[in-house]
């Protein structure tokens, strides 16, 4: 391993060793959804990514986060890209945009580093050789229920989705799954209004296949909406699975709790509880969804630009922060990331298992 890259892994497993008062600025851009409708992922992500700089900058770095704001539209993620760098000339991007996929082949070409916390592996997915994804392979939300769904043995199942790749993806493994002998796929029920404005025919094709066990892909608002359908016509007895969005409808008080009671869904374990205690020390309050990711992107990114050359100093060796070891796959996956399963109890959510 070269001296240089060794360096960078120390200095990201023991950011004490940072450069004392460093006289040369690293620019680390950001791309995220401030405002408009995903305004609630690009700020936390860029909130850890802010909190991971002052730290930096407090021991001798001297970063600058310079910060674009895509509004929640795809296309504006492009033009956020451009101005990175031709105005700043930024070599490294954090991402907490669900669009970064429509910029990956182009950093590529420019040699600059993605680092996305929002993006994952799914069907859509643009494979880069400077674009790595923290929050991993979509497929593991699925497996991570197969011991759940082993145990109970649910015979049928059927997944909600939104038209997307992301979708599909979920559909896929859970029709893999449920492919096996002895158990029965319901097949898929899609929707194309993010806001699942359709819920009423949903719910009633739902009802129809009469599955054991359902699995709904939706946004909160979304998923506390069909929910409400599916009691309406008397649809009780099936089992509810989900991911996070479900966790956010509780938070958000948009079901009451004994609607959620029984139903189950899967949330990414967070890399540290160090990262937790930081985060609600500077801000006074929990952080929340991917900005344990921005907080860690801004140690990968500037290990990496110490580097001559910052992609194979991320691929060649795994890096540690704070006990933590970022290593990625042939896609450039995060393959650290682990999902518990959660059940709502007693008005609660309960940690079954890790």
């Amino acid at each position: 391993m070269r001296l240089r890259q060794l360096f960078a892994i120390i200095v990201c497993f023991i950011p004490c060793v940072a450069m004392a008062n460093d006289p040369v600025p690293q620019k680390i851009g950001f791309i995220g959804s401030l405002t408009g409708f995903a305004s609630s992922w690009g700020n936390a992500v860029r909130d850890g990514a802010q909190l991971a700089i002052e730290e930096l900058n407090s021991i001798g770095s001297n970063i600058e986060l310079v910060v674009e704001d895509d509004q929640s539209v795809a296309t504006k993620t492009v033009t956020a890209y451009q101005r990175l760098h031709s105005l700043s000339g930024t070599k490294a991007i954090i991402g907490g945009s669900w669009w970064l996929n429509s910029i990956a082949k182009k950093a590529e070409g420019d040699q600059t580093i993605l680092l996305s916390c929002e993006t994952l592996v799914d069907e859509n997915t643009t494979f880069a050789k400077t674009y790595f994804l923290l929050q991993g392979d979509l497929r593991r939300w699925m497996t991570a229920f197969e011991p759940l769904i082993d145990e109970k043995g649910w015979r049928s199942a059927a997944i909600v989705r939104f038209s997307s790749g992301f979708g599909e993806t979920l559909g896929k493994e859970l029709a893999r799954i449920y492919r096996k002998p002895g158990r029965t796929w319901l097949g898929e029920i899609e929707y194309s209004d993010i806001s699942l404005s359709d819920a009423a025919s949903v719910a009633l094709e739902v009802k129809k296949r009469s599955p054991e066990m359902l699995y709904i892909d939706a946004q909160p608002g979304g998923y506390a909406t069909l929910r409400r359908k599916l009691i309406d016509l008397g649809v009780t007895k099936t089992t509810i699975l989900s991911h996070g969005e479900a966790f956010d409808a509780f938070k958000e008080n948009l079901l009451p709790s004994e609607v959620l009671e029984g139903s189950y869904f899967s949330l990414r374990q967070s890399a540290a509880q160090s990262f937790q205690e930081k985060f609600l020390k500077r801000y006074g309050r929990p952080a929340t969804l991917n900005a344990d990711l921005g907080y860690y992107s801004v140690y990968l990114a500037s290990a990496a630009l110490r580097n001559d050359n910052p992609t194979t100093a991320l691929k060649s060796e795994p890096v540690e922060i704070f006990g933590n070891r970022f290593e990625f796959d042939e896609h450039n996956a995060y393959n650290g990331v682990v999902q518990d399963i959660w059940r709502f109890e007693n008005g609660k959510p309960v940690l079954i298992s890790k």
